[in-house]
């Protein structure tokens, strides 16, 4: 009887919770899309085709940790991964760059991955200050970018 318990156990329960999980109600949100949406209408294939265009960020121009100016236009092309920070954050930051590392790390000989870090603290994190930061996290020369300007975006 032990037995028919245990093989009871091992079948039937996890495909009880197999059908419960399958069938529950999903409370999944999409995320709300910010900003105007356009839709553009192209042929291709000789059908005509709608897409969606949405809102996209303009150009900036910021300081990096070496105190040169950098433009979005350093990674077109790229697939790069941001996050944004400030040095003297003691909770979350530490954590997301101790990540970015890694990310970093995966990435090394990737040329078409960069990771760029924007700071949130323009008036304490100068590009001396990020240039610390970065040495702390182990970043690589035109890979990790510091990137911090004046909350107008004007250099």
């Amino acid at each position: 009887m032990k037995k028919f318990w245990i093989l009871f156990g091992l079948l039937v329960i996890p495909s009880i919770a197999y059908i419960y999980l399958q069938t529950g109600k999903n409370s999944f949100k999409p995320l709300e899309v910010l900003g105007p949406i356009e839709i553009k209408s192209k042929t291709v294939d000789g059908r005509q085709v709608n897409d969606t265009v949405y809102h996209t960020i303009s150009g900036f121009s910021l300081l990096n940790q070496d105190s040169v100016v950098v433009t979005e236009s350093i990674f077109k092309n790229k697939i790069h991964i941001a996050n944004f920070i400030f040095t003297t954050c003691g909770t979350i930051c530490p954590k997301m760059s101790n990540e970015m590392m890694r990310v970093q790390h995966a990435f090394e000989k990737d040329t078409d991955v960069v990771i760029v870090s924007y700071t949130v603290d323009p008036e304490h994190d100068t590009p001396s200050v990020l240039k610390e930061y970065a040495l702390n996290h182990k970043a690589i020369a035109n890979k990790w970018f510091f990137l911090t300007g004046d909350k107008k975006n004007d250099i």
